[in-house]
């Protein structure tokens, strides 16, 4: 049972990719990856912590965890179960969850990138998760420790050898996996090639094209969605903010007018990250785990030097301009109906010719169609 807790912002939706759209040629491989949709196993994740995801926790989450792996348990291979939501856990719900695995040999996998991005990333990632702290004062706090909340939350996902020492307590260190994030420039393929070592399928078997889009903005870009999460507040309330700000302004319509540099460290940032990371990397030597990849991909390397630069309301406000252009543009186009939709049409104008009762069901329908329509404009 290979059960991979994370870290948030290492390549892990990239990895669940693969293995969701390759489920079939993973069976091949006498390997499970379980569940009927891509968030079964996030949702199992939230089942387990459910205070930690307060605002994710529905119908379908409850039971979640427990149906994954009863689909484990009767299958007779190696099995994987995924979400970076579960580095969060603390060592009762650690526990909860090896128990639940107690009929298989559980190997712990933990995919792992250097600080200099994982700041900038995770600053990011809460900005289009509604929070409003400014990127200096994210950056100080993560570097001050962990008292205040923002810091404390980033630690109890980031801090490697904390995740590994809770995760892989009572484990032989051989059956703990610590897959580095190869650097930038490096084959986009390598991270795959090195998770698929770790649970034992041929990488090159796995398509592997078509990956997620990457939706990293840029400080210009996020500075104006981190000020509207403050005018907006609390007001939309989270699955809409999810599809509308998240899923749509966020992750669709922001990321293709990127113009500038990604967010990156001030030199000093970065030497103090590097810093953190040999710390990391004599923890992880220390104890004996297994690693796939180089510790030294973990350590920030010099970089180019230099201040991040400031972004104020002149930047923001051509950014807002050019988002508000594109999103009228957007709204002037005319919609585009999906093939199957347009198929569907057609085929019940075919019926309704054939048929008088599905005539009269169209006439009904353009009838309260209408209806809806001039009580909107009366109200």
């Amino acid at each position: 049972m290979y059960l991979h807790i994370g870290l948030p912002k290492t390549g892990t939706t990239s990895i669940q990719d693969i293995l969701w759209r390759n489920r079939a040629v993973a069976a091949d491989h006498g390997l499970l990856y379980p569940g009927h949709d891509p968030s079964a196993h996030h949702r199992a994740a939230v089942d387990v912590i459910p205070e930690r995801y307060p605002g994710w926790v529905d119908d379908a989450t409850e039971g979640a965890w427990g149906w994954l792996v009863d689909q484990v348990s009767v299958w007779s291979g190696n099995a994987v179960i995924s979400s970076e939501l579960l580095a969060l856990s603390r060592p009762d719900e650690v526990a909860r969850v090896r128990a639940a695995l107690d009929f298989a040999e559980v190997h712990l996998v933990c995919t792992a990138r250097d600080l200099a991005r994982q700041i900038p990333s995770v600053w990011q990632e809460d900005v289009k998760n509604r929070r409003t702290t400014p990127y200096d004062e994210f950056v100080r706090f993560v570097r001050a420790g962990r008292e205040a909340e923002i810091a404390a939350l980033f630690w109890s996902y980031q801090d490697l050898p904390g995740v590994l020492a809770n995760w892989g307590a009572g484990l032989p260190p051989e059956r703990v996996h610590v897959i580095t994030v190869p650097p930038r420039g490096a084959s986009h393929d390598l991270l795959w090639q090195r998770y698929a070592s770790v649970i034992g399928v041929d990488p090159d078997r796995f398509d592997t094209s078509n990956p997620p889009t990457n939706t990293s903005l840029d400080m210009a870009q996020t500075e104006l969605l981190r000020r509207l999460n403050i005018v907006v507040g609390e007001s939309i309330p989270w699955p809409d903010y999810v599809r509308v700000v998240k899923g749509g302004l966020a992750e669709d319509v922001l990321p293709p007018l990127r113009s500038r540099a990604a967010i990156t460290l001030a030199a000093d940032d970065r030497e103090w990250a590097a810093g953190v990371a040999r710390e990391s990397v004599a923890a992880i030597e220390a104890a004996g785990y297994h690693v796939v990849g180089d510790l030294a991909d973990l350590v920030p390397g010099p970089g180019s030097g230099g201040e991040v630069p400031l972004i104020g309301d002149t930047e923001v406000a051509e950014v807002a301009v050019r988002t508000m252009a594109e999103l009228m543009r957007r709204a002037a186009r005319p919609a585009s109906v999906h093939p199957t939709v347009a198929s569907l049409r057609r085929r019940l104008v075919e019926l309704s010719e054939q048929h008088d009762q599905v005539m009269a069901m169209r006439r009904m329908y353009r009838m309260t169609k209408a209806r809806l329509r001039n009580a909107r404009r009366r109200g």
